[in-house]
This record gives structure tokens, sequence and C-alpha cells, in this order.
């Protein structure tokens, strides 16, 4: 039997009926729907095959294999649906409403979907009516219509009731759920939870910034810290060492990585759950807010060499990574990386954790690559002399190389990599790009800035929730090399007394920075957290009145 068959990978003809879809579409409907997405150009027709035979093997949908893999965003695979087949999208993910299951019954409302900030119901009353009822409950969402089907519309309502019954009598025990679950919604990235002498007390991070959220009693954190173990896989008797884990929560039909990390600290184990939303770090580099872009993509199409993407803790460096290897064609060429750990799952790409206990560190992850036929190499982190000497060799023998490395400019990247025993001429023939990168927060488009809901001053705005920010953009500085002659005079630069008071040949990050202040993206308020008091100097520098660009809430009379 031949297991390589063409037809495998070709798409059904137009005259034939497709497999059934994923996502939101019922049980067995067969359809066009992958034509349609690939005719839409949502999706390339060789990630569509390679969806249909992942179906033949494992039975699951093809939107549901698309979303997975992370070929389709959730609420790209919704609207799609939407815009196929108007009159059918299945209620089976929600199980939660908002509206009283009353008033679902005695208006004929059908919560069919909740993805994307999107409500989709589906009436027998008034559409207008239903929509002030619907965003009296979902004021944060917008509303679109569906058709209704009376048949599913009964069993969403004993679904409701179920999770209502169930909800009544809330236990302890659902407290952990509840609390991350409202670290989802308020977009944290983190949730620190710590014990102290007699209660405990949860930690936000949200646009990087720690904020306190909860104080709890010590019953409470007790059943919450247990219950957080047991799911993340750890021993719930051990204290005394840090201990590693971590477990998949649903919402809204999609599934969020959470990774948990324990600290026995003397008060008691903290806890600290990173969210790991692959549907928010799956964007195009081109969202990404990076000013030279050009410089990074000749680095990272050319055929062989290095790239370094540098910056602090919590700058975005794995984004970024994740978005340039979501570039390359993964069927075509063969990607590796070694992450400590692996966060966000890339499909099509061979990622490895590194496992220090069992001798697999990131330079024997790369003599283990370099026999494995790879094309293309990510390295989490150059952090020693053996790692770094690795990735040199990959790239002298034919390899294009991405690493990232903690360092805050171009030149002391030059300077780290000198450090761990890169040579000049190594770095000369192999170096490609420089990426170098932090975040900074962007004002919320909602309020303004203000931090108050523009229809309502007496309330906190619904998006930034009173902070005044609602994101976060990349500000960098980046520059590419044509010869190994660019290369040189950039090295030149890294060398003890060097003069670099005429500037560097590439626009520095502070610049890139203000340059997005001026724009209306940030605030001087936010550069000076992130640069200090430089930010202020360099303004004065280049002859701009900072107090022009302070966030609107710290003007208010």
């Amino acid at each position: 039997m031949d297991l390589f068959r063409r037809r495998d990978i070709e798409l059904a003809p137009p005259d034939t009926d497709f497999v059934p879809t994923g996502g939101l579409l019922g049980d067995g409907e067969k359809h066009h729907f992958a034509e349609f997405l690939i005719e839409r150009k949502r999706v390339l027709r060789e990630h569509a095959g390679a969806a249909l035979m992942e179906q033949r093997v494992t039975g699951e949908r093809i939107g549901a294999i698309l979303v997975r893999t992370g070929f389709l965003p959730q609420e790209e695979l919704v609207h799609s649906i939407l815009e196929f087949n108007p009159d059918r999208i299945a209620t089976e993910k929600v199980t939660v409403s908002k509206i009283p299951v009353e008033i679902l019954e005695e208006k004929s409302i059908t919560i069919s979907a909740d993805v994307g900030g999107t409500v989709y119901v589906g009436t027998m009353s008034d559409e207008m009516e239903i929509e002030r009822l619907v965003h009296s409950y979902y004021p944060d969402r917008k509303i679109e219509f569906v058709a209704f089907m009376p048949n599913l519309h009964a069993e969403f309502l004993d679904r409701i009731r179920r999770t209502s019954s169930e909800v009544k009598d809330v236990r302890q025990e659902e407290i952990m759920e509840r609390l991350l679950f409202r670290g989802l919604k308020e977009g944290a990235s983190d949730i620190h939870i710590e014990p102290k002498a007699r209660s405990y007390s949860v930690f936000f991070r949200k646009l990087g910034e720690r904020s306190l959220v909860h104080e709890g009693p010590l019953d409470e954190y007790n059943i919450v810290s247990a219950q957080l173990k047991d799911r993340s896989g750890m021993d719930l008797a051990e204290r005394r060492i840090n201990q590693d884990g971590g477990f998949q929560l649903e919402q809204s039909g999609r599934f969020i990585d959470l990774r948990v990390t324990t600290v026995p600290t003397v008060e008691g184990e903290n806890i600290v759950v990173r969210i790991l939303d692959s549907e928010k770090v799956r964007p195009k580099l081109e969202a990404l807010g990076i000013s030279n872009l050009q410089a990074w993509r000749r680095g990272v199409t050319r055929q062989s060499g290095i790239n370094l993407i540098c910056g602090p803790t919590g700058s975005g460096k794995t984004t970024t990574l994740n978005a340039t290897m979501a570039g390359f064609d993964r069927f075509g060429k063969r990607v590796y990386t070694i992450e400590d750990p692996v966060e966000y799952r890339l499909a099509n790409v061979g990622q490895v954790n590194a496992n220090p206990q069992v001798g697999l560190d990131f330079a024997r992850a790369l003599k283990g690559f370099m026999r494995a036929d790879p094309d293309i190499i990510a390295v989490g982190e150059v952090r020693d002399h053996e790692t770094a000497r690795n990735a040199i060799k990959a790239a002298d023998t034919g390899h294009l190389v991405i690493c990232t490395l903690h360092t805050s400019s171009i030149i002391s990247s030059l300077s780290r990599l000198r450090d761990l025993g890169v040579e000049p001429h190594e770095l000369r023939f192999n170096l490609r790009a420089v990426l170098v990168q932090t975040l900074v927060k962007v004002i919320c488009k909602h309020c303004g800035g203000l931090g108050d809901d523009p229809e309502d001053h007496h309330k906190h705005c619904p998006v930034c929730l009173g902070g005044g920010y609602d994101d976060r953009t990349i500000v960098s500085e980046s520059v590419s090399f044509g010869d190994f002659q660019e290369v040189d005079r950039i090295i030149a630069m890294t060398a003890p007394g060097a003069d670099v008071t005429q500037g560097f040949p590439w626009r520095e990050m502070i610049d890139d920075a203000i340059d997005k202040m001026v724009a209306g993206i940030t605030t001087i308020d936010e550069l000076v957290r992130v640069f200090g008091e430089y930010a202020e100097e360099r303004c004065a520098r280049r002859g701009i009145d900072h107090t022009k660009y302070r966030l609107r809430k710290f003007l208010k009379s």
C-alpha cells in the first residue's frame, strides 16, 4: 500500500462533498468550506491539505485543526463560517449566559457564540428590542444576529439551566477557575498568588505592570494552591523546592495554555501562573510595531547566517521570534527550535524543551539539530560560550540561525557575543541582522488615554479599566548587513575607546520611542518609565516639548 499517495494532499474537487469542517459548524455537515477559505485567501492550499490529511487520522474537524495549528485565527473561523453559511452556527461551546435563562426562554433567544468581542444571537423576537436587551448584559460586545434554529434553542436552554444550577451552588474549589477566567478577561499575562501570615494576595500583571486584585483568607489560598498544583501535575506534598507544571483551560471553544511555577518563600509557596494565549502571540510581523522591519526581513530571508533578537526580559522577544518563524515556509523548510521552555506551539516546527537535568541543554540540542538536516534553527537564548560557538558553526555551515540575547542595544549585542567567545572574523562573515526591542504601552483607543468611559465619565473605561492604556507595542533599533565591510564598521564601534559621538548608522531605540510618542501612540509618562530621565533629555535635545505628551488621565483637573 502506498502511504504517500498524491491525492492525500489534494483537496476534493468542486463537484464532491467536502469533509466536515471544525469550530462552530455542526456535526455531519459536508461542504466545500476549505475551498471557500482558500478562495478567500484565508488559508493556503497546502495548509488546508495538511489539515485534511490530519483529519483522516484523528477525525477532528478541519476548522478546529486549522485553529489549533495556527493557520486560522478562531475569530476569523467564526466570521468565515457565518459568511459561508449564514443560516447555520452551532451552539455546542456556549454553556454560560449572563442573561437569565427565564429571559432567554421568554424572548426565544439563542446565544450561538461569544468569541472575538462579538456575541452571535438568534431570536424569534424583534431584533431591535433584543439588541438593546443583550447589550445591557454584554455592554463590551458587538452583537450580530444569525438564523434562529428552534431545535438548537431547546438544547441551548438545557445547557444553560444545568450550568446555572451549578453556579448557584458555587463551592470554594471553584475559586481557582473564577480567578483564572478573571485574569483572562482582564488581559493579564501573569497571575501571582502570594501567601502571608494571615491572608493571601493575588496580583495580575497587565501590560508589564503588577496590580493587586484580590485579598483572601488562608483557607481559601490552601484550596487554590492545592487545585493549581494538582491540575499542573505537581507533588502536592512538596513545598520545599520549586516545581513547574501546567495545564490547559478552555474558553469560548479555544484552549489556553497555563504554565505554573511555585516558589518556596518563608511565608509559604508563591504560585505564578503564566497565561499563554496562542491567539494573542500569533500576529504577523507587520502588526508588532517594528519600525525598520525591512532590515530584519533582509536578514531572515537570507539563505544562511545568524540573526539576533535582543532585549531585556519581558520585551516581546519570544513573540517576535514566533512571528518570524510563522512567516517561513514550514513545509518546504525544516525548522527546529530549542527553548526553555517551549511556550507557544507552532505547527510543522520541531520545538524542543531544554532539559538540563538529563543533559539536554542549548548547546547539545544545537549539535543534535546539525545532524537532523535542518534549514532554519532558532535558539531561545544564547547564554554561554558553547551555545554561542555552536550557533556560529551552524550559520557558517549554510544554515539560517535566529538567536535571542539579553542585551539592550546593537553595540552591546555584538560585545556580548565577543564576550562569549565569538571571534570578529566569524561575525563579519555570518552576521546578517540585529533587532533590539522593548515594549511600551499604547494609549487606549477607546477613551484616548482619559481613563473614563467616553459616554459616562463617572465610570472607568470598559477597555483599559481606567488605566489609560490598552495594549503594548515594540520600540526598536535594527540593522542589516549586506557585506562583511558593513559588519567590520559596527565591530569597530565595540572596541574600547571607540568614538561613537557621530552617532550610529541606524535610528536608535529611544528616537523610535519618541517618534511613536509624537505620533500619539504612547506618552512621555511611559517613556520615562521605560527609559528613565534620558527620555526627557532626548526630547529636549530634539527640540520637543515633552509636556504636551502626558497621559490625558494625569491632566484631568
